[in-house]
Formats: C-alpha cells, sequence, structure tokens
C-alpha cells in the first residue's frame, strides 16, 4: 500500500494533465501502478488504472503491459470469459485472426495446417529454428500463452489446443518464441493421443 501511495503522489507532483505536460513519466508510473494494484488485490481499480493507459497511448509497446494485467485482473475476479474474450480482440487486431467460439472443427482445420506446414521440415532444421526478431509475433505468442491458460476457466477448452498450434505456426512461419518449446511438446502430446506415432 505505502508503494502505491508513492506511485500516487509521483503522479500529483507531474501536474493536472501529466498525459499532457510528461507522457514518459506519467506512462511509466501509471503502468506500474496498474500492475502494483493487482498484486494488492485491487482488481477492479487495477482494470480501471489499465485501461487509462490503453487509451492515453498510442503503440503495444506502451500498451501490452496494461493489457497482460486487465487479462489477468479480470481472471483474478473470476471473469475468465472476459478475459478471454480481450485476449481474442487483441490477437486479432495484431493480426492473429482467432474464432469467437472454438469448435473441434476449429481445431482440426488448423492442425492439418500444421501437418502440412511440418512435411516440409527435417528434424535437424526444426531444432536449428533461430529466435524471431519480430517483437509483434513474439508478444503474439504470449497472449496465445495467455489465452490457452484461459481456457479450461472459461469453459472453452478447444482454444487450448487452438493456441498451441498457432504459436506452432508462429515458429515454422516467422522463427522461434518464447513458447515454442512447450507448444511442439504439447503438439508431440497431441499426435499420440490422436493415435499419429508418426508426426509425434
Amino acid at each position: 500500500a505505502r508503494s502505491l501511495g508513492h506511485l500516487d503522489q509521483g503522479l500529483r507532483l507531474l501536474g493536472r494533465d501529466p498525459w499532457k505536460s510528461n507522457f514518459e513519466w506519467t506512462k511509466k508510473l501509471s503502468v506500474a501502478r496498474c500492475r502494483l494494484m493487482n498484486c494488492c488485490g485491487l482488481h477492479e481499480d487495477a482494470e480501471r488504472a489499465a485501461n487509462t493507459v490503453i487509451s492515453r497511448t498510442h503503440s503495444f509497446t506502451d500498451q501490452r503491459i496494461a493489457y497482460d494485467t486487465k487479462i489477468r485482473s479480470l481472471e483474478e475476479r473470476g471473469e475468465p470469459k472476459t478475459a478471454l474474450n480481450v485476449c481474442l480482440t487483441l490477437l486479432t487486431d495484431m493480426g492473429i485472426p482467432m474464432p469467437r467460439r472454438a469448435t473441434k472443427k476449429d481445431v482440426a482445420r488448423s492442425l492439418d495446417k500444421v501437418k502440412k506446414v511440418l512435411r516440409g521440415w527435417q528434424e535437424e532444421a526444426l531444432l536449428d529454428i533461430s529466435a524471431t526478431t519480430d517483437d509483434i509475433q513474439k508478444d503474439a505468442a504470449y497472449f496465445l500463452g495467455r489465452l490457452g491458460s484461459l481456457a479450461d476457466k472459461a469453459e472453452a477448452p478447444e482454444f487450448d489446443t487452438l493456441s498451441t498450434l498457432r504459436i506452432v505456426q508462429i515458429t515454422l512461419e516467422r522463427g522461434r518464441v518464447p513458447s515454442t518449446a512447450l507448444a511442439f511438446v504439447s503438439l508431440g502430446c497431441l499426435f499420440v493421443e490422436l493415435g499419429d506415432f508418426s508426426n509425434a
């Protein structure tokens, strides 16, 4: 609570409209404030603070932490379906279109796409995939991971598999991301579950 008070005091010291007079410091303090609020269990306040950051900034680089905090605060408040919808909208805006309601058919279509792409790869080449330098793809993979983690809580389990498949696609098309290894392990388990041992 004391740390939160220091952040509030810092924002007050920046003047009446700090977003205009001192954008960079206001952004940094506001982002820290919404994260700290969520850590302190002030989830509704954290969501409001995150929405302020999102509305007052102009690039996803500035908004990323605020979106993540908003999603986490909604999850903590027991609103996983709302959090999942925020993820879906965000991913669509990032150029990763996702169905609003994932079905087994969506999963099957995505799995077929991954299988076709994998046919052109040798095992050694997969192990040598270089890390992507595209921050947008890294962020997309991160929020796909968040989507997958919300799937069961939001009673939409197909999104867990679908998010894994999309991360694999990003890796094959754009390069390795931090969640690549886990995605490929999950894909291998999926193949085993389906009895597709050659691809596993």
